[in-house]
């Protein structure tokens, strides 16, 4: 678990990093286009903001990291079958609401087009942060501290399952696009919402962030192929 007393102040400072520098994105993306150009902006962008952050909690998360990695090896047989039918449960989910959105006429959100155009034409310039860099970094922040702040280290059922919903919501929502940001917009990434809720359980029954960063890793490496 990420949110322990010692690292309060980590999560903080890693909440407050990934939030500015989203919302720089976001917002400023005419600022960065004209600074670096738009090809190098469009394919560079993420490589940079993933591994970046990545980085970056590595090094401030590394002992928290080492036991959660080492718990993870000593008791991969258990997790296996977590990731396994997660992984697979995640999938079904996305597909059927995908299906329904497309049948009422609302589809992908834009955000996540230009994911996917993004993939096809520059590579692993994306392909790195969209399954590599990219899940480990939402993993650390929606489950390892929001969903961990939420539950806390003794909870209810009721809180648990409060804390899935908001990590899973506001997964969601940072896969909007929040220049034009509607009602349909977020329709748009139900999806995105349904996969967080799936990572949020995983992360529950596991309680080690590793096994929910596995099930974002086949989901995103499926997307892209």
């Amino acid at each position: 678990m990420l949110l322990t007393k010692e690292n309060r102040l980590r999560c903080l400072i890693s909440i407050l990093v990934f939030v500015a520098l989203m919302l720089f994105i976001e917002t400023q993306p005419e600022l960065i286009i004209n600074t670096f150009g738009y090809e190098n902006a469009i394919k560079y962008i993420d490589l940079v903001y993933y591994g970046g952050l990545f980085l970056f909690y590595v090094i401030i998360f590394r002992k928290t990291l080492y036991k959660c990695l080492k718990d993870f090896k000593n008791n991969l047989k258990k997790y296996i079958p977590i990731i396994a039918i997660c992984a697979f449960i995640t999938i079904i989910l996305v597909v059927v609401a995908a299906i329904i959105l497309d049948i009422c006429g609302i589809g992908e959100s834009d955000n996540q087009k230009a994911v996917d155009d993004a993939v096809t034409n520059y590579g692993i310039f994306m392909v790195l942060p969209a399954c590599l860099f990219g899940p480990l970094v939402e993993e650390f922040i929606h489950r390892g501290i929001v969903l961990g702040a939420i539950k806390g280290e003794k909870s209810g059922k009721v809180r648990i399952v409060i804390s899935i919903i908001v990590g899973a919501i506001l997964f969601g929502m940072i896969h909007c696009n929040y220049i034009d940001f509607s009602a349909m917009e977020i329709l748009t990434v139900i999806p995105q919402m349904l996969m967080g809720l799936m990572f949020g359980i995983v992360y529950v029954l596991s309680n080690n962030i590793f096994c929910p960063i596995a099930v974002h890793m086949i989901i995103n490496v499926l997307a892209t192929i």
